[in-house]
Protein backbone atom coordinates (compact mmCIF):
# COMPACT_ATOMS: atom_id res chain seq x y z
CA UNK A 1 0.00 0.00 0.00
CA UNK A 2 1.96 3.09 -0.91
CA UNK A 3 0.71 7.16 0.07
CA UNK A 4 -1.99 7.87 -2.46
CA UNK A 5 -1.07 12.06 -1.93
CA UNK A 6 1.87 14.00 -1.53
CA UNK A 7 2.63 13.70 2.30
CA UNK A 8 3.16 16.84 4.81
CA UNK A 9 6.25 16.36 6.74
CA UNK A 10 6.65 18.55 9.77
CA UNK A 11 10.38 18.88 10.07
CA UNK A 12 27.97 -5.36 21.95
CA UNK A 13 24.21 -5.68 22.95
CA UNK A 14 22.75 -6.39 26.04
CA UNK A 15 21.92 -10.30 25.92
CA UNK A 16 18.70 -11.24 27.52
CA UNK A 17 17.94 -12.83 30.61
CA UNK A 18 17.95 -16.79 30.87
CA UNK A 19 15.95 -19.22 34.00
CA UNK A 20 18.49 -20.09 36.79
CA UNK A 21 21.03 -18.29 35.98
CA UNK A 22 24.93 -17.62 38.08
CA UNK A 23 24.45 -14.63 40.05
CA UNK A 24 27.50 -12.98 40.02
CA UNK A 25 27.42 -13.40 35.65
CA UNK A 26 25.68 -10.02 35.52
CA UNK A 27 28.57 -7.81 37.23
CA UNK A 28 30.59 -7.62 34.45
CA UNK A 29 28.99 -4.72 32.09
CA UNK A 30 27.70 -5.05 28.86
CA UNK A 31 28.06 -1.95 26.60
CA UNK A 32 26.69 -1.81 23.27
CA UNK A 33 27.71 0.63 20.58
CA UNK A 34 24.74 3.64 20.82
CA UNK A 35 26.44 5.54 18.46
CA UNK A 36 25.35 4.27 14.95
CA UNK A 37 23.86 6.29 12.36
CA UNK A 38 20.16 7.12 11.83
CA UNK A 39 19.29 3.67 10.04
CA UNK A 40 18.09 3.56 5.83
CA UNK A 41 16.83 0.87 4.55
CA UNK A 42 16.82 -0.60 0.94
CA UNK A 43 13.20 -2.41 -0.16
CA UNK A 44 14.36 -4.72 -2.70
CA UNK A 45 10.83 -5.57 -3.91
CA UNK A 46 7.61 -2.73 -4.63
CA UNK A 47 5.63 -4.24 -2.50
CA UNK A 48 7.88 -3.65 0.40
CA UNK A 49 7.95 -7.33 1.53
CA UNK A 50 11.58 -6.48 2.29
CA UNK A 51 12.97 -10.85 3.06
CA UNK A 52 15.37 -9.68 0.41
CA UNK A 53 16.18 -6.11 1.96
CA UNK A 54 19.42 -4.88 2.89
CA UNK A 55 20.64 -2.75 5.61
CA UNK A 56 22.70 -0.22 5.09
CA UNK A 57 23.90 2.39 7.73
CA UNK A 58 26.07 5.21 5.88
CA UNK A 59 24.47 8.39 6.89
CA UNK A 60 22.29 8.45 3.67
CA UNK A 61 18.73 9.03 4.48
CA UNK A 62 15.50 8.78 2.64
CA UNK A 63 13.65 11.50 0.99
CA UNK A 64 11.79 12.49 3.81
CA UNK A 65 14.29 12.51 7.25
CA UNK A 66 16.21 15.60 5.97
CA UNK A 67 13.04 17.65 6.19
CA UNK A 68 12.48 19.73 9.21
CA UNK A 69 9.45 21.85 8.46
CA UNK A 70 6.30 22.01 9.69
CA UNK A 71 3.14 23.15 8.07
CA UNK A 72 2.02 26.49 8.58
CA UNK A 73 -1.52 25.30 9.18
CA UNK A 74 -3.43 22.06 10.05
CA UNK A 75 -5.29 20.50 7.88
CA UNK A 76 -9.03 21.55 7.03
CA UNK A 77 -11.43 19.23 9.45
CA UNK A 78 -15.32 18.93 8.10
CA UNK A 79 -17.75 21.79 8.78
CA UNK A 80 -20.36 22.87 11.67
CA UNK A 81 -18.69 21.73 15.09
CA UNK A 82 -21.24 20.36 17.28
CA UNK A 83 -19.32 20.11 20.50
CA UNK A 84 -15.79 19.83 22.02
CA UNK A 85 -14.20 16.74 21.50
CA UNK A 86 -11.08 15.93 22.65
CA UNK A 87 -8.41 14.90 19.95
CA UNK A 88 -6.20 12.02 20.60
CA UNK A 89 -2.93 12.76 18.62
CA UNK A 90 -1.87 9.23 16.99
CA UNK A 91 1.54 9.11 16.69
CA UNK A 92 3.30 6.73 14.63
CA UNK A 93 6.95 6.03 15.44
CA UNK A 94 8.98 4.27 13.25
CA UNK A 95 12.27 2.91 15.41
CA UNK A 96 14.74 -0.18 15.83
CA UNK A 97 17.10 -1.44 18.49
CA UNK A 98 20.02 -0.73 15.98
CA UNK A 99 19.26 2.55 15.36
CA UNK A 100 21.56 4.73 17.50
CA UNK A 101 19.61 8.00 17.22
CA UNK A 102 16.53 5.83 18.42
CA UNK A 103 17.39 5.48 21.76
CA UNK A 104 17.35 9.49 21.69
CA UNK A 105 14.24 9.64 20.24
CA UNK A 106 12.43 7.19 22.25
CA UNK A 107 13.23 8.89 25.38
CA UNK A 108 12.40 12.38 23.99
CA UNK A 109 9.34 11.02 22.94
CA UNK A 110 8.23 9.07 26.20
CA UNK A 111 9.11 11.88 28.41
CA UNK A 112 7.01 14.24 26.50
CA UNK A 113 4.02 12.41 25.60
CA UNK A 114 4.01 11.32 29.49
CA UNK A 115 2.98 14.61 30.26
CA UNK A 116 0.07 14.89 28.23
CA UNK A 117 -1.95 11.44 29.02
CA UNK A 118 -5.15 12.07 27.63
CA UNK A 119 -3.94 13.63 24.18
CA UNK A 120 -2.41 11.13 22.87
CA UNK A 121 -2.22 7.63 21.46
CA UNK A 122 0.86 5.57 20.07
CA UNK A 123 2.27 2.52 18.00
CA UNK A 124 5.98 1.87 17.66
CA UNK A 125 7.08 0.31 14.79
CA UNK A 126 9.69 -1.27 15.26
CA UNK A 127 11.40 -1.96 11.91
CA UNK A 128 14.99 -1.41 10.30
CA UNK A 129 17.04 -4.63 11.71
CA UNK A 130 15.15 -4.92 14.54
CA UNK A 131 14.42 -8.51 15.50
CA UNK A 132 10.69 -7.69 15.55
CA UNK A 133 10.54 -6.25 12.06
CA UNK A 134 7.73 -7.04 10.49
CA UNK A 135 6.02 -6.95 6.69
CA UNK A 136 3.20 -4.68 7.71
CA UNK A 137 5.34 -2.62 10.06
CA UNK A 138 7.75 -1.99 7.22
CA UNK A 139 4.46 -1.43 4.67
CA UNK A 140 3.08 1.28 7.37
CA UNK A 141 6.21 2.87 6.80
CA UNK A 142 6.10 2.57 3.17
CA UNK A 143 2.67 3.88 2.88
CA UNK A 144 4.09 7.44 4.07
CA UNK A 145 6.69 7.90 1.36
CA UNK A 146 6.03 8.22 -2.55
CA UNK A 147 5.22 5.70 -4.69
CA UNK A 148 8.87 5.45 -6.32
CA UNK A 149 10.69 5.09 -2.62
CA UNK A 150 12.82 2.09 -2.12
CA UNK A 151 14.39 3.10 0.97
CA UNK A 152 13.16 4.03 3.98
CA UNK A 153 14.86 5.85 7.18
CA UNK A 154 14.56 5.64 10.96
CA UNK A 155 13.85 7.41 13.24
CA UNK A 156 10.54 8.99 11.86
CA UNK A 157 7.58 9.61 13.66
CA UNK A 158 3.63 10.51 11.62
CA UNK A 159 1.59 12.68 13.93
CA UNK A 160 -2.21 11.85 12.85
CA UNK A 161 -0.61 10.88 9.64
CA UNK A 162 -0.10 14.24 7.85
CA UNK A 163 2.61 15.68 10.29
CA UNK A 164 5.84 13.98 9.34
CA UNK A 165 9.07 14.20 11.05
CA UNK A 166 12.01 13.10 13.03
CA UNK A 167 11.61 13.47 16.18
CA UNK A 168 15.35 14.63 17.48
CA UNK A 169 15.79 16.75 14.30
CA UNK A 170 12.58 19.20 14.12
CA UNK A 171 12.67 22.46 15.34
CA UNK A 172 16.45 23.13 14.32
CA UNK A 173 17.50 20.17 16.45
CA UNK A 174 15.82 20.92 19.18
CA UNK A 175 13.36 18.13 18.20
CA UNK A 176 9.98 17.29 18.92
CA UNK A 177 8.20 19.48 21.66
CA UNK A 178 5.20 20.50 23.88
CA UNK A 179 4.08 23.08 21.69
CA UNK A 180 4.09 20.67 18.09
CA UNK A 181 1.76 18.58 20.59
CA UNK A 182 -0.26 21.17 21.95
CA UNK A 183 -1.00 22.23 18.38
CA UNK A 184 -1.48 18.62 16.70
CA UNK A 185 -4.11 18.31 19.72
CA UNK A 186 -5.69 21.47 19.14
CA UNK A 187 -7.08 20.33 15.37
CA UNK A 188 -10.96 20.20 15.66
CA UNK A 189 -12.36 16.93 15.49
CA UNK A 190 -16.17 15.79 15.60
CA UNK A 191 -15.41 11.91 15.80
CA UNK A 192 -15.42 10.10 19.21
CA UNK A 193 -13.82 6.51 19.46
CA UNK A 194 -13.81 3.65 22.26
CA UNK A 195 -11.72 0.32 21.95
CA UNK A 196 -11.79 -2.41 24.47
CA UNK A 197 -10.64 -6.11 24.11
CA UNK A 198 -11.22 -9.11 26.31
CA UNK A 199 -8.71 -12.10 25.93
CA UNK A 200 -9.01 -16.14 25.95
CA UNK A 201 -5.47 -17.46 25.68
CA UNK A 202 -3.88 -16.22 22.44
CA UNK A 203 -7.22 -15.29 21.17
CA UNK A 204 -8.71 -11.18 21.21
CA UNK A 205 -12.04 -9.83 21.04
CA UNK A 206 -12.26 -6.40 20.15
CA UNK A 207 -15.06 -3.87 19.65
CA UNK A 208 -14.48 -0.55 18.45
CA UNK A 209 -17.19 2.02 18.68
CA UNK A 210 -17.61 4.86 16.27
CA UNK A 211 -19.80 8.23 17.11
CA UNK A 212 -19.21 10.76 14.69
CA UNK A 213 -21.08 14.23 15.70
CA UNK A 214 -21.04 15.59 12.23
CA UNK A 215 -20.87 14.02 8.55
CA UNK A 216 -17.32 12.64 7.12
CA UNK A 217 -18.52 12.25 3.52
CA UNK A 218 -15.31 10.86 2.48
CA UNK A 219 -15.32 7.80 0.19
CA UNK A 220 -11.79 6.79 0.96
CA UNK A 221 -12.05 6.36 5.29
CA UNK A 222 -10.10 3.52 6.73
CA UNK A 223 -10.30 1.82 10.39
CA UNK A 224 -7.35 0.26 11.49
CA UNK A 225 -7.08 -1.63 14.59
CA UNK A 226 -3.91 -2.03 15.95
CA UNK A 227 -2.48 -4.68 18.78
CA UNK A 228 0.58 -3.72 20.84
CA UNK A 229 2.32 -4.85 23.21
CA UNK A 230 3.12 -2.51 25.74
CA UNK A 231 6.42 -3.55 26.72
CA UNK A 232 9.02 -6.19 24.97
CA UNK A 233 12.28 -6.62 26.25
CA UNK A 234 13.42 -9.91 23.58
CA UNK A 235 14.58 -7.55 20.78
CA UNK A 236 17.26 -5.97 21.82
CA UNK A 237 19.75 -4.55 19.57
CA UNK A 238 23.38 -2.17 19.68
CA UNK A 239 21.83 0.80 20.60
CA UNK A 240 21.23 0.80 24.37
CA UNK A 241 17.75 0.57 24.39
CA UNK A 242 16.64 -2.63 26.85
CA UNK A 243 13.02 -1.75 27.11
CA UNK A 244 10.59 -0.96 24.22
CA UNK A 245 7.12 0.36 24.53
CA UNK A 246 4.35 0.21 22.78
CA UNK A 247 5.39 -2.48 20.16
CA UNK A 248 3.61 -3.14 17.23
CA UNK A 249 2.24 -6.63 16.68
CA UNK A 250 -0.44 -6.72 14.19
CA UNK A 251 -2.82 -4.95 12.02
CA UNK A 252 -6.43 -6.20 11.56
CA UNK A 253 -7.06 -7.89 9.39
CA UNK A 254 -3.87 -6.15 7.63
CA UNK A 255 -1.79 -3.01 7.08
CA UNK A 256 -4.67 -1.91 4.72
CA UNK A 257 -7.18 -1.64 7.57
CA UNK A 258 -11.01 -1.59 7.59
CA UNK A 259 -12.87 0.26 4.65
CA UNK A 260 -15.99 1.82 5.95
CA UNK A 261 -18.37 3.77 4.37
CA UNK A 262 -18.81 7.79 5.05
CA UNK A 263 -20.28 8.71 8.08
CA UNK A 264 -22.97 10.78 8.65
CA UNK A 265 -23.77 12.62 12.04
CA UNK A 266 -25.35 10.81 15.08
CA UNK A 267 -25.38 7.29 13.64
CA UNK A 268 -22.67 5.09 15.08
CA UNK A 269 -20.48 2.35 14.08
CA UNK A 270 -20.11 -0.56 15.63
CA UNK A 271 -17.10 -2.39 14.76
CA UNK A 272 -15.97 -5.85 16.27
CA UNK A 273 -13.26 -8.21 14.97
CA UNK A 274 -11.59 -11.47 16.68
CA UNK A 275 -8.13 -12.41 16.07
CA UNK A 276 -6.12 -15.32 17.64
CA UNK A 277 -1.88 -15.47 17.09
CA UNK A 278 -1.21 -18.98 15.94
CA UNK A 279 1.82 -20.84 17.64
CA UNK A 280 4.46 -20.51 19.67
CA UNK A 281 6.59 -17.23 20.47
CA UNK A 282 9.84 -17.27 18.04
CA UNK A 283 12.86 -15.12 18.73
CA UNK A 284 14.27 -15.91 16.05
CA UNK A 285 12.93 -13.18 13.31
CA UNK A 286 14.63 -10.65 11.86
CA UNK A 287 15.05 -8.82 8.55
CA UNK A 288 15.17 -11.52 6.48
CA UNK A 289 13.04 -13.85 8.41
CA UNK A 290 10.39 -11.60 9.50
CA UNK A 291 7.91 -13.40 11.87
CA UNK A 292 5.26 -15.86 9.84
CA UNK A 293 1.78 -14.72 11.55
CA UNK A 294 0.65 -18.22 10.26
CA UNK A 295 2.56 -20.46 12.43
CA UNK A 296 4.47 -17.86 14.68
CA UNK A 297 4.45 -14.88 16.60
CA UNK A 298 6.42 -12.71 18.85
CA UNK A 299 4.09 -11.89 21.61
CA UNK A 300 5.98 -12.31 24.79
CA UNK A 301 3.21 -11.32 27.13
CA UNK A 302 -0.12 -11.93 25.90
CA UNK A 303 -1.47 -10.07 29.08
CA UNK A 304 0.18 -7.27 28.10
CA UNK A 305 -1.34 -6.59 25.10
CA UNK A 306 -3.73 -3.70 24.14
CA UNK A 307 -5.28 -2.04 20.91
CA UNK A 308 -4.95 1.43 19.45
CA UNK A 309 -7.55 2.20 17.16
CA UNK A 310 -7.60 5.32 14.49
CA UNK A 311 -9.67 6.47 11.21
CA UNK A 312 -8.14 7.58 8.63
CA UNK A 313 -8.61 9.01 5.44
CA UNK A 314 -6.72 7.54 2.53
CA UNK A 315 -6.61 10.29 0.54
CA UNK A 316 -5.68 13.29 2.51
CA UNK A 317 -4.03 10.62 5.11
CA UNK A 318 -5.35 12.47 7.79
CA UNK A 319 -6.44 10.78 10.94
CA UNK A 320 -9.59 12.11 12.19
CA UNK A 321 -9.41 10.57 15.80
CA UNK A 322 -7.72 7.65 17.81
CA UNK A 323 -8.13 5.49 20.61
CA UNK A 324 -6.77 2.55 22.78
CA UNK A 325 -7.52 0.80 25.85
CA UNK A 326 -3.95 0.72 27.21
CA UNK A 327 -3.65 1.77 30.52
CA UNK A 328 -0.36 4.24 31.26
CA UNK A 329 0.81 2.32 33.59
CA UNK A 330 -0.43 -1.49 33.31
CA UNK A 331 -0.84 -3.79 36.65
CA UNK A 332 2.00 -6.08 36.57
CA UNK A 333 0.21 -9.83 35.48
CA UNK A 334 4.27 -11.67 35.46
CA UNK A 335 4.40 -14.85 37.68
CA UNK A 336 7.78 -17.20 38.81
CA UNK A 337 7.27 -20.48 39.60
CA UNK A 338 9.26 -23.78 40.27
CA UNK A 339 10.14 -26.74 42.71
CA UNK A 340 12.78 -27.07 45.05
CA UNK A 341 14.69 -30.32 45.20
CA UNK A 342 17.57 -32.25 47.80
CA UNK A 343 20.32 -33.99 46.28
CA UNK A 344 18.54 -37.24 46.06
CA UNK A 345 15.45 -35.78 44.03
CA UNK A 346 13.33 -35.40 47.39
CA UNK A 347 11.15 -32.35 47.28
CA UNK A 348 12.30 -30.19 49.41
CA UNK A 349 9.39 -28.66 51.44
CA UNK A 350 8.46 -26.00 53.93
CA UNK A 351 11.48 -24.37 53.35
CA UNK A 352 11.81 -20.11 53.45
CA UNK A 353 12.20 -18.98 50.00
CA UNK A 354 12.33 -15.36 48.91
CA UNK A 355 11.81 -13.71 45.69
CA UNK A 356 14.09 -10.60 45.06
CA UNK A 357 14.07 -7.63 42.68
CA UNK A 358 16.43 -4.43 42.99
CA UNK A 359 13.97 -2.94 45.33
CA UNK A 360 12.08 -5.81 47.35
CA UNK A 361 11.73 -8.83 48.59
CA UNK A 362 8.41 -10.99 48.60
CA UNK A 363 9.06 -14.12 51.41
CA UNK A 364 7.36 -17.78 51.04
CA UNK A 365 7.78 -21.26 51.79
CA UNK A 366 8.04 -24.71 49.25
CA UNK A 367 4.64 -26.48 49.87
CA UNK A 368 4.78 -30.51 50.44
CA UNK A 369 6.23 -31.22 47.02
CA UNK A 370 8.97 -28.58 47.25
CA UNK A 371 7.17 -26.01 44.93
CA UNK A 372 6.73 -22.11 45.01
CA UNK A 373 4.85 -19.49 43.15
CA UNK A 374 4.92 -15.46 42.98
CA UNK A 375 2.82 -13.48 41.05
CA UNK A 376 1.81 -9.91 40.49
CA UNK A 377 5.28 -9.43 39.36
CA UNK A 378 6.99 -6.74 36.87
CA UNK A 379 9.00 -8.45 34.06
CA UNK A 380 12.16 -7.57 35.61
CA UNK A 381 14.20 -10.85 36.42
CA UNK A 382 13.75 -11.89 39.90
CA UNK A 383 16.45 -13.31 42.42
CA UNK A 384 15.61 -16.39 44.24
CA UNK A 385 16.50 -17.42 47.36
CA UNK A 386 15.77 -20.79 49.12
CA UNK A 387 17.39 -21.16 53.16
CA UNK A 388 18.12 -24.93 52.75
CA UNK A 389 18.04 -27.34 55.86
CA UNK A 390 21.18 -28.19 57.79
CA UNK A 391 23.90 -30.16 55.80
CA UNK A 392 23.05 -28.48 52.69
CA UNK A 393 24.07 -25.50 50.85
CA UNK A 394 21.62 -22.40 50.82
CA UNK A 395 21.01 -21.78 46.78
CA UNK A 396 20.75 -18.78 45.27
CA UNK A 397 19.48 -18.17 41.37
CA UNK A 398 17.78 -15.83 39.19
CA UNK A 399 14.46 -16.58 37.41
CA UNK A 400 12.99 -15.07 34.01
CA UNK A 401 9.57 -13.24 34.46
CA UNK A 402 7.04 -14.24 32.75
CA UNK A 403 3.26 -15.56 32.23
CA UNK A 404 3.17 -18.62 30.68
CA UNK A 405 7.04 -19.39 31.58
CA UNK A 406 7.70 -23.43 32.06
CA UNK A 407 8.55 -24.04 35.84
CA UNK A 408 12.10 -24.44 36.76
CA UNK A 409 13.57 -27.03 38.77
CA UNK A 410 16.57 -26.22 41.31
CA UNK A 411 18.79 -28.95 43.47
CA UNK A 412 19.74 -28.37 46.74
CA UNK A 413 23.25 -29.97 47.05
CA UNK A 414 24.56 -31.87 50.45
CA UNK A 415 27.72 -29.86 52.15
CA UNK A 416 29.86 -32.38 51.47
CA UNK A 417 29.36 -31.55 47.30
CA UNK A 418 32.28 -29.67 45.58
CA UNK A 419 31.69 -25.85 45.45
CA UNK A 420 31.77 -24.14 42.36
CA UNK A 421 34.40 -21.81 42.09
CA UNK A 422 33.30 -17.53 42.78
CA UNK A 423 34.34 -16.13 39.85
CA UNK A 424 36.07 -12.38 39.57
CA UNK A 425 32.85 -9.94 39.75
CA UNK A 426 33.58 -6.19 39.71
CA UNK A 427 31.72 -4.35 42.49
CA UNK A 428 30.90 -7.52 44.39
CA UNK A 429 32.78 -8.94 47.25
CA UNK A 430 32.70 -11.79 48.88
CA UNK A 431 33.10 -12.51 52.96
CA UNK A 432 33.07 -15.48 55.21
CA UNK A 433 32.34 -15.09 59.04
CA UNK A 434 30.72 -17.45 61.70
CA UNK A 435 30.62 -19.95 59.01
CA UNK A 436 28.45 -18.08 56.54
CA UNK A 437 29.09 -17.33 53.02
CA UNK A 438 28.07 -13.95 52.29
CA UNK A 439 27.74 -11.65 48.98
CA UNK A 440 27.67 -8.01 48.56
CA UNK A 441 26.86 -7.15 45.05
CA UNK A 442 24.99 -4.28 43.47
CA UNK A 443 21.89 -3.91 41.62
CA UNK A 444 23.81 -4.71 38.39
CA UNK A 445 23.91 -8.10 39.56
CA UNK A 446 20.61 -9.21 37.78
CA UNK A 447 22.26 -8.44 34.63
CA UNK A 448 23.64 -11.96 33.48
CA UNK A 449 24.54 -13.51 30.08
CA UNK A 450 23.73 -16.36 28.12
CA UNK A 451 24.57 -19.73 28.99
CA UNK A 452 25.50 -20.01 32.70
CA UNK A 453 23.12 -22.53 34.67
CA UNK A 454 22.44 -24.59 37.71
CA UNK A 455 25.77 -23.00 39.77
CA UNK A 456 25.51 -22.41 43.82
CA UNK A 457 26.82 -19.15 44.46
CA UNK A 458 26.42 -19.10 48.67
CA UNK A 459 26.47 -21.86 51.41
CA UNK A 460 26.04 -22.19 55.04
CA UNK A 461 28.67 -24.61 56.83
CA UNK A 462 27.82 -26.33 59.81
Amino acid sequence: MSNPASQRVFGSPCLSFLAIVLLSVGLAACNGPTDSENETIIVVDEDAAVVDAAVITDAGMAEDAAVVMMPDAAPPEPDAMVTVVQRKVLHEVFSGSNCGPCLESANRIAELLEAYPDVHTIIKYQIGSDPYVSREAVQRRMFYLPDDAETYSIPFVHADGVNGFHPNEVNNDQGYLAADLERFASVPTQLRMQVAHTREGQTLDIDVQIEPLQDYPSENLRLFIAIIENVTYNNVGSNGQTEFHQVFKKMLPDQDGIAIEPLTAGMALSVSRQYTFQGAYTGDTGIRNMVNHANEHTVEEFSDLAVVAFVQDMATLQVHQSTWDAPLHPEPQGTVAGQILGSTGQPMADRPITCCDDEQCLSGTTDAEGRYAFSGLSYDPRKIEVVAPEGHMDLIFVQEVGEFRDPVTATVPTVSEEMTPWPAAAGGSITLANGVLTLAAPPEALDFGIGIDNAIVARQTP
